[in-house]
């Protein structure tokens, strides 16, 4: 009757306790219910971030192990890594004419904003201001870098500025300064510059108040504001179509982050692009020549073609390369367990430590580790006998009750034993 209701963190550790009293003699039919856990996805790397698409929509720059990468659009061929810095490089934004990439690196401290040979190549720094400096795309047809910074006192977040993205780049000139610019772009032309306003973080779904993010179109001649939309949820990430005359961005106006088309006069309605569910867009990125528009979802990237109504289509992002740093190491850990419990003859202490458990003998030594997953364990407690150890895990997906045990009859002990078997309880 319980099968519909997922306990929290309190009502497990009752129920921990519980088990111990009432659920040992039915152990061993319990586990043999429990199922195995889902396997992963396959199609490519998971997590490359940020996309860059060419003028074209050929190319597609993205952020993997903190460096960036170029590859086909399509996915047809294996990524090649652009930049090796320890720092973390991205996002990036590739310049009109394609020959240049501007991006943002960590490699000084601050985020700051560099540019470079496409192909690769060395990387130039553009900015040097120790508040830090985020791009936003390019200015002045590939002339100039346009980005945001918190500089010459601003009290409500960043200002738009430009900065030359030659050898020689100078100081960065005022573009604009309003207060809680979240995202923006200037247009093809030059005349007008997009931006989202909001105070509300992206990644808080489902949000609608005061707070929500809107699109604003400032006209550069004329010094004119307007707003573009006035849904009062989340409207962000605005981008340009190669017309200067309409705008592609993401909205959560139908429950969840997804692609819009839109004219950039107040009252347009928008034309949805994309329909996902649940996790929706992030980061989109459009071709110059307005084909295509590329962006994150999920643990993927995506592109759809902006020319006509299609499915979008998960690029199969791969890369041949090694390990920038050892994948494991050996720690000899003496500290920081944060919490603990002796069997009830006191012989044995299980404690936590980084997300797992470990048993040792009182006298001290080598402890040994009884959970090794990369979900979270703890909330234990041992059985009346000391030979069972009940604890919570969500290795599964959500919370659950777990059991682990001697499998060798001759040395019960959880700390000697080297033979185990866990058993999932509920």
């Amino acid at each position: 009757m319980f099968s519909a209701c997922r306990p929290c963190s309190r009502c497990l550790q009752t129920l921990c306790r519980l088990a111990v009293l009432f659920l040992f003699p039915l152990l061993a039919v319990t586990a043999a219910a429990a199922a195995p856990a889902p396997g992963g996805a396959g199609g490519g790397v998971a997590l490359p971030r940020y996309p860059a698409l060419s003028p074209d929509g050929k190319l597609l720059v993205f952020s993997y192990q903190g460096d960036l990468w170029s590859a086909p659009s399509d996915g047809s061929q294996d990524a090649r890594r652009l930049t090796v810095h320890p720092a973390y490089d991205g996002p990036a934004v590739f310049s009109p004419d394609g020959r240049q990439i501007a991006f943002n690196s960590s490699r000084y401290g601050r985020s700051e904003v560099f540019v470079m040979p496409a192909g690769g190549g060395t990387a130039r720094r553009l900015t040097y201001y120790s508040g830090g400096s985020t791009l936003r795309g390019w200015a002045d047809s590939g002339r100039r870098v346009l980005l945001t910074s918190i500089r010459e006192h601003q009290r409500r977040g960043p200002a738009f500025y430009t900065i030359g993205a030659g050898i020689a780049p100078g100081r960065p000139k005022p573009l604009l300064s309003v207060r809680d610019i979240t995202s923006g772009e200037l247009s093809p032309d030059g005349k007008r510059l997009v931006f989202a306003q909001g105070t509300n973080d992206w990644p808080r779904r489902g949000y609608h108040g005061a707070a929500n993010a809107d699109l604003w179109v400032y006209t550069l001649a004329t010094r004119q504001f307007e707003r573009l939309t006035t849904f009062d949820g989340q409207d962000l990430w605005p981008r340009w179509l190669p017309d200067s005359k309409t705008v592609v961005y993401v909205s959560e106006r139908d429950g969840t982050y997804n692609l819009y088309r839109q004219s950039a006069v107040r009252g347009a309605a928008p034309v949805q692009i994309t329909r996902y569910k649940g996790d929706g867009v992030r980061f989109p990125t459009l071709s110059a020549n307005g084909s295509q528009a590329a962006y994150e979802v999920g643990d993927r990237i995506a592109t759809v073609s902006l020319a006509a109504p299609q499915t979008p289509r998960t690029v199969a992002l791969t890369v041949d390369a090694d390990d920038k740093i050892n994948p494991t190491e050996l720690q000899t850990l003496t500290s920081g367990a944060s919490e603990l419990a002796a069997t009830p003859d006191g012989e044995q202490i299980a404690f936590a430590l980084k997300g797992d458990i470990f048993v040792a003998d009182r006298e001290g030594g080598k402890a040994v580790r009884l959970t090794d997953d990369p979900a979270r364990d703890d909330d234990f407690t041992w059985s009346p006998d000391g030979e069972t150890l009940v604890y919570v895990s969500n290795r599964d997906g959500h919370p659950e009750l777990y059991a682990v045990t001697s499998a060798d009859r001759e040395e019960p002990r959880l700390s000697r034993t080297l033979k185990r078997t866990t058993r999932r309880l509920t």
